[in-house]
């Protein structure tokens, strides 16, 4: 135990020290909140670098976030680093300057730098709020630096190692300063541009701390984590993407199932003090939580507010049992007296047996504003089966999301998370935290609370052409809202540029863009007295994607299809309705061509369309009358389409240049003004060092 005190007092001097030298060379600034390491979990990272081994990573977040906190993360998000070089390497592993070549390596410096560059035209400037002709998006646009603020201009991870035992690292993170804005440059300082995290081993377990801000992390599904989705085109590059071209992408799919996706995958944004603890005797570990998440980062004001979280675990063989809590607070008077929250605990548990896989979380949840509070149930249970009992291997899910379970940063989606009335629009933008979610069209594993669904998947091959398919189906628990939403899956990222983190924009204000990503609402109109659909809706989504090798000698070429089919009808449905009988039906095809132009140039090619329709119980447009809603005008059929080419080249295993243009267009017969049109250009160099 004295060893243990020891190694703990030698850690904080260490930490310390460290912190000194970056205050000392720094603005002066006190140490309140930096960029993410996105480290995830430290004292895993360094089980894999005293091992050699390298941590799973991954991609991809929801975003449920919205309004002022999405600033603060967007600027966040720059400052995470990528992967190393390589074939198919994994990003944690770069990303951990624990990993040393050599034993009396004390100290490593790495890096990378990444420009990012576009070029947009649009036939037309996109009405943002049709009342104000000066909000509208200009139809020409030349920038560096994504709308997101995601890529770095460079990023620096210094680690030291003071003992064998003990690491310390910090990140530093030069933003894009090609703003445009003169007057107000971007500096780096201690809030965002550096982050603290440190470890050491004791002889009762190991221990580890990130402190500043934003993190990715994760508790559990549906406490704090995100929704792991595989099935989506690698046409698009992330900011966070590794040096790997699309044809090293697209046969890593091939041959092990899935993207190679980096550390934020499953994971959610998390500022603040991080601590865990594992190895710890009887097989336990832990994670304790404090800070702010999303919804509780409203800098505009003093009134506190805060979040907590953490899991408590015990490991046996390949499973363990947790307990899991998240709380998020925020008070809602200037005197600090009244409060709204939302509290969730859940028990967790992963059994593998035989190659039988159980996961399953199950627990109570409450939101409560003012002191009113109202509890309701949590259930998510899933099995896997092994091929050579069922032929193909079968993922089967079941789920229960009462109304009251609500989070904001769940792998779920909420129709009604709102605890703090930051989540209205002023002016058509986004002024809150994180907006409710209509009933919505979702990619299968995907799912929402106030509902009770079911959700199956399979996979199988022959030969060189494979495929996997999905299908959920779910009901609402109770009939809470007449608005329906779907996305613009085929063009997200060029029209979510358009105007960013805003609810209600657009030519008929119903747009809604989140990171990466826009949605549209419409409403039913078969309603009750109460404003209520005259029965409880029922959502369906079929997924499948198929990949093809094909066989032309030295030249490795794929080829991928990608379709959704979802719909939204009154009533329970097994299968997606194609008919008018359904509310919204929407139907996405993604088909692209992966071509190894030689071993350090890649081709890819892309297709899309989608279509939209609701049926005579939604929302009338203005095509026949010239009056929007009235019932002479015929209800919505929207059309979108993409005709994309990208290129790859790996100058070296350090060096890569990817470069990408697309076409695409978007028209709605009955919503005349609905009518997009342009294409776009981006370029983008990354090297590391």
């Amino acid at each position: 135990m004295n060893m243990f005190f020891s190694r703990l007092a030698g850690f904080w001097v260490g930490v310390l020290c460290f912190a000194g030298g970056a205050l000392a060379s720094g603005e002066g600034h006190a140490l309140a909140g930096a960029p993410g390491t996105g480290l995830g979990d430290p004292a895993a990272a360094l089980d894999a670098a005293e091992s050699g081994t390298t941590l799973a990573a991954s991609t991809a977040p929801t975003s449920q976030a919205s309004g002022l906190w999405n600033g603060l993360v967007d600027s966040a998000w720059i400052f995470l680093p990528d992967a190393l070089p390589g074939r198919y390497p994994a990003p944690a592993a770069y990303r951990d300057p624990r990993k040393v070549g050599k034993p009396q390596e004390t100290v490593t410096v790495g890096g990378y730098v990444r420009f990012f560059g576009y070029n947009r035209n649009l036939q037309d400037p996109f009405p943002v709020i049709p009342s104000n002709p000066f909000a509208n998006t200009p139809p020409y646009v030349l920038g560096v630096g994504d709308v997101y603020r995601d890529p770095p201009l460079m990023l620096l991870n210094i680690g030291a190692r003071p003992t064998s035992a003990t690491y310390i690292g910090m990140d530093f993170a030069l933003p894009n300063f090609f703003t445009g804005d003169l007057d107000n440059p971007r500096n780096i300082n201690l809030n965002l541009g550096i982050n603290l995290v440190g470890s050491f081993n004791t002889d009762v377990g190991r221990f580890a701390v990130q402190a500043g801000g934003i993190n990715w992390t994760t508790l559990s599904p549906l406490t704090y984590g995100a929704p792991e989705i595989f099935r989506f085109s690698l046409f698009e590059r992330s900011p966070w993407d590794n040096n790997s071209t699309s044809i090293e992408r697209i046969n890593g799919l091939f041959e092990n199932g899935r993207v190679i996706v980096d550390e934020r995958f499953g994971r959610q944004a998390f500022k603040g003090f991080l601590f865990d603890g594992t190895n710890l005797p009887g097989g336990f570990e832990f994670r304790a939580l404090y800070g702010k998440s999303p919804v509780n980062a409203n800098l505009n004001t003093d009134v506190p507010s805060f979040m907590t979280g953490g899991y408590l675990r015990r490991s046996f063989g390949k499973g363990f049992i947790g307990y899991n809590t998240v709380n998020y607070v925020n008070y809602i008077d200037s005197v600090a007296e009244l409060k709204s929250s939302i509290n969730l605990h859940t028990l967790q548990g992963e059994f593998n047996w035989d190659g039988w896989k159980l996961k399953a979380e199950a627990g109570i949840g409450r939101i409560a504003n003012a002191g009113n509070a109202e509890f309701g149930e949590g259930i998510r249970l899933r099995l896997e089966s092994p091929k050579r009992v069922t032929g193909l291997p079968i993922s089967v899910e079941v789920y229960r999301l009462n109304q009251n379970f609500t989070n904001f940063f769940g792998s779920f989606l909420s129709a009604n998370a709102n605890i703090s009335g930051q989540t209205q629009s002023i002016s058509g933008v986004a002024t809150g935290t994180a907006a409710s979610f209509a009933g919505s069209i979702t990619d299968v594993g995907q799912i929402a609370n106030n509902q009770q669904g079911i959700a199956l998947n399979t996979d199988f091959a022959f030969g060189e052409f494979k495929m996997n398919i999905g299908i959920q189906a779910s009901q609402e628990l109770e009939r809470v809202s007449n608005r329906l939403s779907f996305g613009h899956r085929i063009n997200a990222l060029p029209y979510s540029r358009f105007v960013t983190f805003s609810n209600g924009v657009g030519p008929y204000g119903r747009w809604n863009s989140f990171f990466r990503g826009v949605a549209e609402d419409i409403t039913i109109t078969r309603v009750d007295t109460a404003g209520l659909p005259i029965g409880r809706n029922g959502f369906n989504t079929l997924q499948a994607q198929a990949i093809y090798k094909v066989d032309a000698g030295p030249v490795p070429i794929y080829a991928t299809y990608l379709v959704t089919l979802g719909s939204v009808q009154n009533g329970f449905s097994p299968v997606p309705l194609f008919g008018d009988s359904a509310y919204l039906r929407a139907h996405y095809h993604e088909l692209d061509l992966y071509i190894g132009a030689t071993d350090a140039v890649s081709i890819v090619l892309t297709y899309g369309r989608e279509r939209i329709r609701g049926n005579q119980y939604t929302d009338r447009g203005d095509d026949v009358t010239g009056t929007l809603g009235e019932l002479e005008n015929d209800p919505l059929d929207q059309r979108g389409r993409l005709l994309g080419a990208g290129l790859d080249i790996k100058a070296s295993e350090t060096i890569g240049i990817y470069l990408r243009h697309r076409r695409f267009r978007q028209n709605g017969e009955s919503f005349t003004l609905d009518n997009i049109q342009g294409h776009e250009t981006t370029a983008e160099i990354k090297i590391f060092f």
